[in-house]
């Protein structure tokens, strides 16, 4: 079986016009536009498509390329193409960051763009790039360390096309020597800046802090609107996307069966997650008696639930699952917080009634305490987000572990 590549191009690629084509076609590529001159503060369209100077300024130049990029790729992939392999040469390794899912789409944008900045201040003017042609490695590595000045191997490409950067008198020097050493052609490359040498260290430092600034992509596998209110609390950005697999208890104590519920969405969604992420799943059940009540099936099977609890002690018990996955490596961990609840005696016109809200036919137990399943409450011993169906507190001191 045949399987796909997407190999994204490096600074020197751009062209006054590209990815037009697509941005007035396809209205995903439309979006990705709009995104990037959001993140980015510019306009993105008018230094993609109109003739201008910033197109070949680094600053410029690298979020101009990396939103065309991202732009047909969506497209590309909404058409049904996806690549099985990514692959990027020098800033094309951000589009393929992005295809790949590792890197959000704005946070690409956010880092892309801090980079053309801090390469352009690293060395504004004065630097250059040439393509060598037709010559060895090591005639080149020879000229290069004979000429006065800075000038080095940026990139091995391929045998017979090496790239040198480094000051541009020196790269200028190198280049005519190199042709009169019998390389075949050296072409001066489109770029502002003397990429991959000793030049622009200190900005590789600058930028390495400012990657250090990027969250981890977190998906909650789950549909509830209460967990969701619940994980927005802790003041970080995730994505939601409800487990669709099949889940099944086999486990009979209930901490456990909990946990394995928990386990379940959270590899169904880690199965269908490209790249890093961490994937957190959750499930939460209620025990009367030492039985494992659920979601009601309908409202008689509500209202037998709530018959048995009321006036009763019972065990509202929520299981969590952290599914991270980094550096092409797979950790799982998962945990469970138990609550004890004590109801008030219910009346059958009062069970009835509340089954008529509509409330209890979503929720493990048949109620709900955040809503009107509150006022027959009497008693809570422990977390009351348990019960709600996520122990926030617990889950934010094991995202610290």
């Amino acid at each position: 079986m045949s399987k796909i590549a997407f190999v994204f191009p490096g600074q020197g690629a751009q062209y006054t016009g590209m990815a037009k084509d697509f941005y007035e076609k396809f209205p995903v590529s439309r979006e990705v536009f709009e995104k990037a001159s959001k993140v980015s503060g510019l306009d993105i369209k008018t230094l993609c498509f109109e003739e201008n100077e910033n197109l070949n300024i680094t600053e410029y130049t690298q979020i101009a390329m990396l939103t065309a990029e991202i732009a047909i790729l969506r497209a590309v992939e909404e058409a049904g193409i996806h690549s099985q392999v990514n692959a990027g040469l020098s800033l094309g390794e951000y589009g393929a960051l992005a295809a790949s899912g590792v890197m959000r789409e704005e946070d690409a944008f956010a880092i892309v763009r801090k980079r053309g900045i801090l390469m352009q201040e690293a060395y504004p003017t004065g630097g250059a790039m040439s393509a060598i042609l037709g010559t060895d490695a090591e005639l080149i590595e020879k000229i290069c360390e004979e000429t006065p000045g800075i000038v080095s191997i940026a990139n091995y490409n391929c045998p017979g096309q090496i790239v040198i950067t480094g000051e541009e008198k020196a790269v200028l020097t190198a280049g005519e020597a190199l042709k009169a050493a019998g390389a075949r052609r050296v072409i001066p490359l489109k770029v502002s800046g003397p990429f991959h040498c000793e030049l622009l260290k200190e900005a590789g430092k600058k930028l390495g802090e400012e990657l250090e600034k990027i969250e981890m992509r977190i998906i909650l596998a789950s549909a509830s609107p209460r967990r969701r209110e619940l994980l927005s609390q802790l003041g970080v950005e995730f994505e939601v996307c409800p487990s669709q697999g099949e889940e099944k208890i086999t486990e009979h104590l209930p901490e456990l069966a909990v946990m394995q519920l928990a386990q379940q969405k959270a590899a169904d969604i880690a199965g269908k997650t490209e790249g890093d992420a961490w994937i957190l799943g959750a499930d939460t059940i209620v025990v009367y008696d030492q039985k494992i009540l659920g979601k009601p099936k309908d409202e008689e099977d509500a209202k037998r639930m709530l018959g048995m609890l009321q006036n009763h002690r019972h065990q509202v018990y929520t299981g969590v699952c952290i599914w991270k996955k980094e550096n092409g490596s797979e950790e799982i961990r998962c945990f469970y917080e138990k609550t004890d609840v004590v109801f008030y005696p219910m009346t059958e016109e009062e069970i009835t009634k509340y089954v008529a809200t509509g409330e209890p036919m979503d929720k493990a137990g048949s109620y709900g305490i955040q809503g009107i399943g509150g006022l027959y409450v009497r008693e809570i011993h422990g977390d009351y987000n348990n019960v709600v169906g996520l122990p926030i507190a617990r889950l934010y001191h094991e995202l610290q572990k």
